[in-house]
């Protein structure tokens, strides 16, 4: 992973396509940001595309579902 330097950490998130409430934002509140809702299979696809080896990747779903956190260390 040449981004990273030996011992590094990186974190990123994604809302869940599958959270609770989905369309609450988008329908009921008429939230205007469009989010790119992923499952946690797609995050992996798309930073295994990016170079990361799946072995590097921790995920984990925060308590309310929403969103998972994804930590890639070197």
């Amino acid at each position: 992973m040449r981004f990273l330097r030996s011992g590094g950490l990186m974190i990123t998130g994604n809302m869940n396509v599958n959270r609770p409430q989905k369309e609450f934002l988008h329908g009921l509140m008429g939230w205007v940001p469009k989010v790119r809702m992923r499952s946690i299979k797609e995050v992996f696809k798309l930073l295994q595309k990016s170079g990361i080896p799946k072995e590097s990747i921790e995920a984990t779903v925060t308590a309310s579902g929403v969103y998972t956190v994804f930590a890639i260390e070197t």
